[in-house]
C-alpha cells in the first residue's frame, strides 16, 4: 500500500477545511456589510443577538427533553421512514457488536450539529438533509456487521430490506408531528403527495407581479417573512418585510426602511394573509406607497399595484 505523505495530508486537509472555511467567512464578512446599509437587514448580521440566537438556541435548550422529543418524533421518521428505521439497525448492532465503533461515529457526526445548531434544528426540519446522511451510514455500518457475524445468512438480507421497506412507507404516510409548531407545516401529508403535487405556488405568484409592474420598479412584501423566494421570481427589486417586524408604518425600523426607497419606485405591495398577521397594517402600508387601496387577489396573496393614474 502506497505511503501518503505528510504533506499531501496537510494539503488534503487545507483544500477540504481551511479553504471553505476562510472562503466563508469573507462570504460573511460582506453579507453582514451590504446587511447594515439597510435597517432590517442590519437586524439580520450574523453577529445580531436575535440571529445568534435563532441559529445557536440556548444551553438550555440543549438539555430540553422537547428538543430530543422534536427529533425522535420528526428528525428520524424524516431520514429513515420510521423510528423503527433507525431502531433496527441499533438492535443488529447490540445483538452482533460488529462495527460498533464506526457506528457511534457516524451517530456522532449526526448528532454535533443538533447540539451545536439546537434551535435550527428545531424550527426546521430541513436542516437535517446534512447530518442526516451520517444516521443512515451508521444504520448501512450496523447491517454490514450483520454480514460480518456469524449469522444466518438471510438476517442481514431480511434487515436490509426491511429497513428500505420502511423509508418508503415512511416516503409515503409520514405518520408523526411533520414542523415546528408556530408553523405551518403541521398539515404536511407526506414527501410522495407533496412532490407529486409539485405546486409552484410562488414561482407563479412571480410571474403575476413580473407582469403587472415595470422591470425597474420594486416590490415590498408581506406575510412571506424573509424568504428570497418573491424577488426571485418576481425578478424584481424587494423590501422583505419580516414577521416578527412591529407591524407599525410608523415604527422606526419600517420608517427607516421604506425611506431608503427610490420615491415613485414601489410598483407593487404583496401580503399573503396566511402570515401577514395585519391587514389594516398592509392597507396603510400601501396608502403611504401610494398604491390602490383596493387589491387583487394574485394566488394565495393580495397584490397591491399602481394605478395608471397615480403613476
Amino acid at each position: 500500500m502506497p505511503r501518503v505523505s505528510v504533506e499531501r495530508i496537510a494539503l488534503l486537509g487545507c483544500a477540504t477545511a481551511v479553504l471553505p472555511a476562510v472562503a466563508l467567512a469573507g462570504w460573511t464578512e460582506y453579507a453582514d456589510l451590504v446587511k447594515s446599509h439597510n435597517p432590517i437587514g442590519s437586524v439580520m448580521r450574523s453577529n445580531s443577538p436575535i440571529i445568534v440566537r435563532h441559529l445557536y438556541g440556548t444551553l438550555a435548550q440543549r438539555f430540553d427533553w422537547e428538543t430530543w422529543s422534536i427529533m425522535a418524533d420528526r428528525t428520524i421518521p424524516d431520514i429513515t421512514g420510521r423510528r423503527a428505521g433507525f431502531l433496527l439497525p441499533l438492535l443488529a448492532l447490540c445483538v452482533t457488536r460488529e462495527r460498533v465503533g464506526y457506528y457511534i461515529a457516524a451517530l456522532g457526526a449526526f448528532v454535533l450539529p443538533i447540539v451545536a445548531f439546537a434551535n435550527l434544528h428545531v424550527v426546521h426540519n430541513y436542516y437535517a438533509y446534512a447530518n442526516g446522511l451520517f444516521l443512515l451510514v451508521g444504520s448501512g455500518w450496523a447491517i454490514e456487521g450483520l454480514f460480518r457475524a456469524n449469522t444466518r445468512w438471510w438476517l442481514p438480507h431480511v434487515a436490509l430490506l426491511a429497513c428500505a421497506g420502511i423509508a418508503v412507507y415512511g416516503y409515503y404516510d409520514p405518520g408523526v408531528r411533520h414542523d415546528y409548531r408556530l408553523y405551518s407545516g403541521s398539515r404536511f401529508s407526506g414527501y410522495a403527495s407533496e412532490q407529486d403535487r409539485n405546486d409552484r405556488y410562488a414561482q407563479r405568484l412571480g410571474v403575476i407581479i413580473r407582469s403587472a409592474i415595470p422591470s425597474d420598479s420594486i416590490v415590498v412584501g408581506v406575510g412571506l417573512d424573509w424568504s428570497s423566494e418573491l424577488p426571485l421570481y418576481a425578478e424584481r427589486r424587494a423590501l422583505m418585510i419580516p414577521n416578527w417586524i412591529r407591524r407599525d408604518p410608523e415604527t422606526g425600523t419600517i420608517e427607516q426602511a421604506l425611506a431608503q426607497l427610490p420615491p415613485g419606485e414601489v410598483g407593487a405591495l404583496v401580503e399573503c394573509p396566511g402570515n401577514s398577521r395585519d391587514h389594516a397594517f398592509v392597507v396603510q402600508l400601501a396608502e403611504r406607497l401610494r398604491l390602490d387601496r383596493v387589491p387583487r387577489v394574485a394566488e394565495w396573496c393580495l397584490l397591491f399595484t399602481r394605478s395608471a393614474r397615480g403613476r
